[in-house]
């Protein structure tokens, strides 16, 4: 009983205050406190870390995209691609002479 009193005290201190609810939300988890006696509390601290989670994973992503479009290729990266740009029309050519070949041409 002593939690539930302790846990919904400042919650309902800041009523419907979502960033005051959020503030103790965090402060509770930060002290290893349980959020439990609180659903709505528990609910908006989840939220709001979804929320954080999403946004940084979308920032990830945006800097990997600037990352990838700012690169510039080294001499053996462009050389690596030139090999494998000759090894695939090598194979190409390969594979018609076969079928020529196979026609009688």
């Amino acid at each position: 009983m002593a939690a539930t009193t302790f846990a919904s005290g400042p919650v309902a201190a800041q009523g419907k205050d979502q960033s005051g609810v959020l503030k103790v939300a965090q402060a509770f988890a930060s002290a290893g406190l349980s959020l439990q006696a609180s659903p709505m509390t528990m609910r908006v601290y989840r939220d709001h870390l979804a929320e954080q989670a999403q946004l940084e994973a979308r920032r990830l992503a945006e800097s990997q995209a600037h990352a990838a479009r700012c690169h510039i290729p080294t001499p053996k990266e462009i050389a690596e691609r030139k090999a494998e740009r000759e090894r695939k029309a090598q194979a190409i050519r390969d594979h018609g002479a076969q079928i020529r070949s196979q026609l009688g041409r």
